[in-house]
């Protein structure tokens, strides 16, 4: 298997050592960006001093205990992180969101208490976490006043929270979804237009897909029935010999290596920069459909451990990752797009669109619905 440096760990190498310089609470204002942003907080504004109080806590805690999704560029995140802040090690867990869930959940019921925060994967476990008192709300912490502007966020701030009560875990992420593509040396350009296209009998058993009883927590599943029925389902996974794979590498692999004409959830954006980087995929086209215009917000979510070993830690990093210098850092860390307004998209390509309306189902009202839509698969593919 080759590992070649993708687009997200060359934004990264490229960006973070400069970045870091700049997200000391003493630097000079970055220069300006061309998108519409908040302006940056003047040095005598009031809450200058709670900053350099927290600066001073936090050191003197020395450490911070972050968690993030499995990927190596985090480290170099969480070092810009240790080189705006000398004297704060960041003891950095970079796991799975479903191998952590496993690993947290064993540690609180033997009552030990490891981790401060994390941007990860929220979704319906996160909502969970709420409810078994696993979180602490995320907002108390946030006082900076370009984190708290709307003119700061597409969208507005209190848009970035996905619990209903506004307050557990803060999105700075978004992108619009491309759950399907095709490749364009067996499928002509007319021929996939909409969802019902994808019963032709012409593609029995040319299609694969991310198995949804398990990969994608039901977004697409869900966004299907909202289009079609649930008989659509059946006919589409089962009727249509889908292939249903769970790794997301062997997923993105089918297609670039062309065995087949279809995938649907198979290009994961984590995944599929290492194989356009071999110069693969230039036959490979994402489908762009009204009926299923739907966005994640959902992974680098901002959330808070209760009874972490570094709370004023936590609430700095909370602050710092949110403000300009913290979130491009981050955006490149994580292969993310970025809603700060001061913070170029780093793929416009799935950048959602201004004036267009986009499903967005990581909100905690859509979890009972999400959590349908896997039982209906699983009964479909049993």
């Amino acid at each position: 298997m080759l590992h070649p440096t993708s687009r997200r760990d060359f934004l990264l190498t490229a960006g973070a050592a400069g970045l870091a310089a700049s997200c000391s609470p003493a630097a000079a204002p970055s220069s300006p960006s061309t998108q519409p942003s908040a302006p940056a907080p003047a040095p005598n504004e009031p809450w200058r001093k709670e900053w350099d109080d927290l600066v001073a806590a936090a050191k003197r805690e020395g450490a911070l205990a972050l968690v993030t999704f499995e990927s190596s560029s985090y480290r170099a995140g969480a070092e810009a992180f240790e080189q705006a802040f000398p004297g704060i090690r960041v003891d950095l867990t970079a796991i799975s969101p479903s191998n952590f869930n496993t690993k947290l959940q064993g540690e609180r019921q033997a009552g030990v208490y490891t981790y401060d925060i994390s941007t990860n994967q929220f979704g319906v476990t996160g909502f969970r976490w709420v409810a078994d008192g696993i979180l602490s709300p995320v907002r108390p912490l946030l006082f900076r006043p370009d984190v708290l502007a709307d003119a700061s966020w597409r969208g507005g701030y209190d848009a970035g929270f996905l619990d209903k009560g506004k307050q557990f875990g803060f999105s700075s992420f978004w992108s619009k979804q491309r759950p399907i593509w095709i490749n364009t040396d067996v499928v002509g350009p007319n021929e996939i237009r909409t969802v019902q296209d994808l019963l032709n009998p012409k593609w029995k058993g040319k299609m694969v897909a991310g198995d949804p009883r398990n990969l994608g927590g039901g977004k697409f599943v869900t966004v299907l029935r909202r289009a079609t029925n649930d008989e659509f389902l059946g006919k589409l996974y089962k009727g249509q010999e889908m292939v249903l794979l769970r790794e997301l590498r062997q997923l993105a692999e089918s297609m670039f290596r062309g065995r087949y004409a279809i995938g649907i959830e198979a290009m994961n954006d984590s995944v599929i920069d290492e194989f356009f980087a071999q110069g693969l995929g230039k036959n490979l086209k994402p489908m762009e459909m009204e009926e299923i215009n739907y966005i994640l917000s959902s992974s680098g979510v901002l959330f808070h451990f209760s009874r972490g070993p570094h709370p004023n830690a936590a609430k700095l990093f909370a602050n710092w990752v949110l403000t300009k210098e913290g979130a491009t850092i981050w955006s490149k860390a994580s292969g993310l797009n970025s809603r700060r307004t001061d913070v170029p998209s780093l793929f416009p390509d799935v950048e959602p669109l201004s004036g267009k309306k986009y499903l967005n189902l990581d909100y905690e009202e859509f979890s009972p619905e999400l959590i349908k839509s896997q039982d209906i698969a699983r009964a479909m593919l049993t």
